[in-house]
């Protein structure tokens, strides 16, 4: 037998258990890598998930900062966000993801204000509205909202979320969660208290008239 030749029942050298690992382990990476980066967004994704929330994106960010061309540029911002991260965000996971983007972003630019912007709701268009409405039912819900949105200005950013991703967006409890990083128990108990300080002040709006 030759000196060089390695005898039965030892092991491989160490330099081929390595490159014989480190094959297996590239295999297993690349077929499990190729199926998770099928769920990661591509442009095509990236622009279905604009299309369908852009909107609500939107209409959130108009509730909670009350100014047009601030509910535009955060807009913007958290969509960009979103084309920056695609590559960690699924598209199944893009529209919590949008919401919790774009609350922060609101909370951030409430935080940098220094004065208080006036009310200017009449420019607060609900997206859902009827399109076909006359003009007293078109004033009618100009003045609701004109309302509420005064309302909600005396809540703060927390507060004003609850009821914004409650009652305009339409979230589930567990969706908000998600969202506000609040526990379900401190939720439920700030909602009720953010609905009927609302409550409250349409009421006294209402007796004023």
């Amino acid at each position: 037998m030759s000196i060089h030749a390695r005898p039965v029942g030892l092991a491989p050298a160490p330099t081929r258990i390595a490159t014989t690992l480190g094959e297996r382990a590239k295999r297993c990476i690349l077929s499990t890598g190729s199926a998770f980066f099928r769920w990661l967004m591509n442009r095509h994704a990236f622009k279905r998930v604009v299309l369908s929330q852009k909107d609500r994106v939107h209409t959130y960010a108009a509730w909670m900062i009350r100014d047009m061309e601030d509910s535009r540029d955060i807009t913007q911002q958290a969509l960009m966000r979103l084309w920056e991260y695609r590559s960690q965000v699924t598209e199944a996971a893009a529209a919590t993801w949008l919401r919790r983007t774009t609350h922060r972003l609101c909370v951030d630019r409430l935080r940098r204000r220094t004065v208080r912007s006036e009310v200017s709701l009449g420019a607060l268009v609900d997206s859902r509205s009827n399109g076909d409405a006359g003009p007293r039912e078109t004033l009618a819900s100009a003045e609701l909202r004109h309302r509420v949105g005064a309302a909600l200005a005396e809540l703060g950013p927390r507060d004003r979320a609850v009821v914004v991703l409650r009652e305009m967006d339409g979230l589930s409890y567990e969706q908000m969660s998600h969202v506000l990083g609040l526990p379900l128990g401190t939720l439920k108990t700030t909602l009720h208290r953010a609905r009927e300080r609302v409550r409250r002040a349409l009421t006294g709006a209402e007796v004023e008239r």
